[in-house]
């Protein structure tokens, strides 16, 4: 049988990371970025070159 894991008490652990850096702190506060479909991704970056030839 396994053995059963000592589940570690909430109040020790923080609950925010610790901040090392500038970098770290924007990191942090950014939002993950919504997930495109390729299509998408490729449509977008058509009109970006359609754009720049401009």
């Amino acid at each position: 049988m396994a053995r059963k894991r000592k589940q570690k008490s909430t109040k020790e652990t923080p609950a925010l990371p610790k901040i090392r850096s500038t970098l770290h702190q924007v990191l942090a506060q950014r939002k993950s970025g919504k997930h495109k479909r390729d299509s998408e991704k490729r449509t977008a970056q058509k009109l970006r070159r359609e754009l720049e030839q401009d």
